[in-house]
This record gives C-alpha cells, sequence and structure tokens, in this order.
C-alpha cells in the first residue's frame, strides 16, 4: 500500500480512538511508559490489502525499531482491504477485539503480570523474558527482578550457540543489574524510555 493509502485507512479509524495520536501508520497512546498502539501493516501482496496489528510495547526495554511481540493481528490475521465495506468491517473488529484488549492493557495494575501470561515457547523468549525482568523492576518489585535476571544472564552463558542479538540481551540484562545492586534502576528505566520515544519518533510523554 501507499502512504497516501496508509494514512486514509488511519484517518478512518481514528473516531474510535478518542485520546490516541497517530504517527504513520499506527494510532497510539501511551500510559506509565506503556505503548498501547493499533498498526496497520502493509501485506505485501498487492497495492489494497493490509494487516492490522493491536500490541502493548513497554517503552523501558533496549528497542531499535517498532516489534510486535506484545501484541496480536486482529481476526487471526485477516488480510483487510482499504474499500468502504472492509473497513466497516475493521471498524466493528476494532470495536469487538482491540478496544478490550487495550483495555486490559490500561487497566492493569501490573504489567509484570500480562507479560507473564504471554507464552513464552518451550525455549523460553528471551526477549519476553528480559521485558518481565524490566517489567519487575519497574513495578518495585527488585527481589523478583533479580533473579529473573540472573536466570537470563545464566541461560545465554550456557547456551552453546549464543547469536549477537543474545549477547546484546545478556549485557543489558547484566547493566540492569548492576543498576538494581545499587538502587539506580529507576534512572535507567527512564532513559530507555526516552530513548525507545526517539527511535520510535514519538511525542514527549505528557
Amino acid at each position: 500500500m501507499r502512504a497516501k493509502d496508509i494514512a486514509k485507512v488511519v484517518e478512518s479509524l481514528k473516531p474510535l480512538l478518542p485520546g490516541f495520536k497517530t504517527k504513520g501508520a499506527m494510532i497510539y497512546k501511551e500510559k506509565d511508559d506503556v505503548l498501547q498502539a493499533i498498526c496497520i501493516e502493509d501485506s505485501g501482496l498487492d497495492k489494497q490489502s493490509f494487516y492490522v496489528w493491536v500490541f502493548f510495547l513497554p517503552l523501558y526495554i533496549p528497542l531499535k525499531q517498532l516489534v510486535f511481540t506484545f501484541g496480536k493481528r486482529l481476526s487471526h490475521g485477516k488480510r483487510w482491504a482499504s474499500d468502504a465495506e472492509s473497513i466497516d468491517e475493521l471498524s466493528e473488529a476494532i470495536k469487538r477485539e482491540a478496544l478490550p484488549y487495550l483495555h486490559s492493557i490500561d487497566t492493569s495494575d501490573r504489567l509484570s503480570q500480562v507479560i507473564a501470561e504471554i507464552d513464552r515457547g518451550p525455549n523460553k523468549n528471551l526477549n519476553l523474558s528480559q521485558a518481565y525482568a524490566y517489567s519487575l523492576a519497574k513495578e518495585g518489585q527488585r527481589e523478583p527482578a533479580i533473579v529473573e535476571l540472573k536466570e537470563i544472564i545464566s541461560r545465554v552463558n550456557q547456551s552453546p550457540n549464543s547469536h549477537p542479538w543474545t549477547l546484546r540481551i545478556r549485557e543489558h540484562c547484566e547493566s540492569m543489574l548492576e543498576n538494581l545492586e545499587v538502587d539506580r534502576e529507576g534512572r535507567l528505566l527512564e532513559e530507555l524510555a526516552k530513548n525507545s520515544r526517539n527511535i520510535l519518533g514519538l511525542s514527549p510523554a505528557d
């Protein structure tokens, strides 16, 4: 899809999401350094179709780009079209699926619990584990955060096939662990959130 066609879809969905901002293909808001958003993803199959993601993203984890690790495609990955009938169906899907999903994130007392309930797979996805540990730290659950960080570091150290991305996670977790041990995790989490906003081109937090 062309950028202007994506912009038309975004514009048609904005009334369903009062209080949300827009950034390119994304409609979003932020609360407590957590992004809550809906994003249009070009299907890459033709000039008219697209997918729609609903997701949250902790901004206080190290980011290099927008990721959908903490979300899902609407309607089990349905491919939408930009015609009026499809947009009407999409609007209903957003009301039925996306809004309740975002509401559950918005009203959650502990994001760590939300992340803990995401299936990390048999090998325990390291990105999810890192987000879980950082969320524990942000919530003031220092001891569980330290335990989780040490487990991540140990898993990477014991892996016979470490990759650059797993070594980066280990490095980040070692840094967080050091900051937790001297009660400086708050400053690090703030710096990470600020950096994520810059990378994603988001407005400063209100």
